[in-house]
């Protein structure tokens, strides 16, 4: 699929909540319309194209902010070759270990022989090291980078008023009420409210919406689409990790959109200290014209280029 203007813009509509939603109301084809003020059959079209070539799945995938449910993460950077790398890529699509919440494949800078594999696990501090093992016995080519684990640091927003402070306190307690809503949501991130009160069952419409607002408020899910840069024609995607290094994250993501007008498809604003950006590129020339204009910003950044990955469908829910 040629990935144009419209592609780029409704990519990045398809992300939720993003900065002013402060209520349950998830991407759709009309609200999509609306904002970017393109019709509602140029919009449904494209998401069909989309989906249909394999850019994008037919459901948002979903994220959880570790800082409320209290599950600590790390990322993992590995080397192995590109015969490894797709035996490890397999593995991840079909078995993961339970652990193991989303995996990602890349080249660092330009293509190489090597390639670099990120693994995003669910793991205490003390569980680190036999996780760190046990992927390297199941994968012999897979060498982990030494020093490289870096811990997941979630940003977490005051609550403003009393039920806000009670949801997030309920969030961190298994068996909740809060945590089944979440998990309804994870189950299937295309329910809507009727049918998320059907599912946890027990507590009306009005209850079930106040919480799924609250959690909105409080940003304790983001919805996002997964973007498979294989199905691309012309070009393919690569990935800048901003490190904020006490930098403001907003105004770091204010920047970066500056600084990659045209190019970026997605962002995560979920991290407290790093903030990753997805860039489509079509030619090497743009591309390195894409990191000059970062060189010159005196930001610290890494970049995975060749950049594609998954979530395992693990939810990091007890």
């Amino acid at each position: 699929m040629i990935v144009d203007n419209l592609s780029r813009d409704v990519l990045r509509a398809l992300h939720f909540p993003q900065e002013g939603d402060d209520s349950f109301k998830p991407p759709t084809v009309s609200g999509i319309s609306t904002s970017l003020n393109v019709s509602f059959s140029a919009v449904a079209s494209k998401l069909r194209e989309m989906r249909e070539t394999g850019l994008i799945p037919k459901k948002l995938s979903m994220a959880i902010n570790g800082a409320y449910i209290k599950r600590t993460e790390y990322l993992l950077l590995g080397l192995v070759d590109r015969r490894g790398a797709s035996e490890v890529e397999e593995a991840m699509r079909t078995d993961p270990p339970r652990y193991v919440l989303t995996f990602h494949r890349a080249n660092m800078g330009t293509p190489n022989t090597a390639i670099v594999l990120v693994f995003e696990l669910l793991a205490e501090e003390t569980e680190l090291e036999a996780r760190a093992r046990e992927l390297e016995r199941s994968f012999p080519s897979l060498r982990l980078l030494p020093g490289r684990a870096q811990r997941l640091e979630f940003p977490t927003i005051e609550p403003s008023d009393s039920y806000e402070k009670r949801v997030v306190r309920n969030l961190s307690v298994a068996g909740s009420f809060e945590r089944r809503v979440l998990r309804a949501l994870w189950e299937d991130t295309d329910s809507t409210v009727p049918e998320l009160t059907d599912k946890v069952g027990g507590k009306s419409y009005r209850t079930v919406k106040r919480v799924l607002d609250a959690m909105v408020r409080v940003r304790a899910f983001w919805l996002f689409p997964e973007i498979d840069s294989a199905a691309m024609q012309d070009g393919s995607m690569f990935a800048i990790t901003v490190q904020l290094e006490g930098s403001s994250r907003d105004g770091t993501i204010m920047l970066l959109k500056e600084l990659l007008r045209d190019d970026y498809v997605m962002y995560r604003d979920y991290y407290a200290d790093t903030v990753p950006f997805g860039c489509v590129y079509r030619s090497r020339r743009e591309y390195e014209s894409i990191l000059n204009r970062l060189n010159s910003s005196g930001l610290h950044f890494v970049v995975f280029d060749d950049f594609r990955g998954f979530s395992t469908k693990n939810c990091p829910l007890d």
